[in-house]
């Protein structure tokens, strides 16, 4: 199988390698990384089907895909936190994710704010929740989307507007940088209230997965890349 993750990182290493090889007058490996980046960069818009960037083709709804739209952006715009590949993909997981989850409907019934992410369509593995790192990196990405809102360098076309106006459920007519910016901020609060909701109890301790029904935290107790994940949210966040 090839997965998007693996692809979208391999290409951001290998653009970088190629850089670093530059920047050392090391011509021969700067060519071989180049080229062998271009390679994998032609097979990228081939994940791209159906509105959404799917993982891979017998696991297509996966939250991996948010994770490599974290970890292998180089600024180039290819699949960039405001594209509109990108807003289809939270559209897509936030329909999946909703309608998996008790919790969620659970959450959302009660005003709490936000989305917990799970794995991808039909996990088994310890049930199928929910993960805190998943949830955090939905946060995180929308963070970064906010911050290029910012910026300032993002042409906003039509259909990118209308992509994330269904993905952060507002009026189409909101059609700014900056009002698209604060409904990006306010969705990445939102999915950190409700994993907050959920670890209060247990003292603000992070584990791997909160149920599905419930929302308890549950799995491996004090996960590392859940709080690493978190915190990464954290540093992105527009001041």
């Amino acid at each position: 199988m090839t997965f998007f993750w693996n692809k979208f990182t391999m290409r951001a290493a290998l653009k970088i390698g190629a850089d670093f090889a530059k920047d050392m007058s090391d011509t021969d490996r700067q060519e071989t990384y180049s080229t062998a980046g271009n390679k994998v960069e032609g097979t990228l818009a081939n994940h791209y089907q159906d509105g959404y960037v799917y993982e891979t083709e017998a696991r297509k709804k996966d939250a991996a895909v948010i994770c490599a739209f974290n970890d292998g952006y180089l600024g180039d715009g290819l699949y960039a936190p405001t594209s509109k590949e990108v807003a289809g993909t939270i559209s897509t997981l936030n329909d999946l994710f909703c309608s998996s989850f008790n919790v969620n409907q659970a959450d959302t019934k009660a005003g709490t704010p936000g989305i917990l992410y799970g794995r991808y369509a039909g996990d088994t593995y310890a049930g199928g929740n929910p993960w805190i790192l998943l949830s955090a990196a939905l946060a995180q990405l929308l963070y970064r989307g906010a911050a290029e809102m910012v910026a300032g360098n993002v042409a906003l076309d039509e259909e990118t507007v209308a992509a994330w106006s269904r993905a952060l459920s507002i009026d189409s007519k909101q059609n700014t940088a900056a009002a698209l910016a604060q409904a990006m901020m306010g969705a990445g609060d939102g999915v950190l209230l409700r994993i907050r909701k959920h670890v209060l109890g247990a003292g603000l301790h992070l584990a791997e997965q909160l149920d599905r029904a419930t929302g308890q935290p549950m799995s491996a107790a004090d996960l590392t890349w859940s709080y690493a994940t978190v915190l990464k949210a954290l540093h992105a966040r527009p001041e």
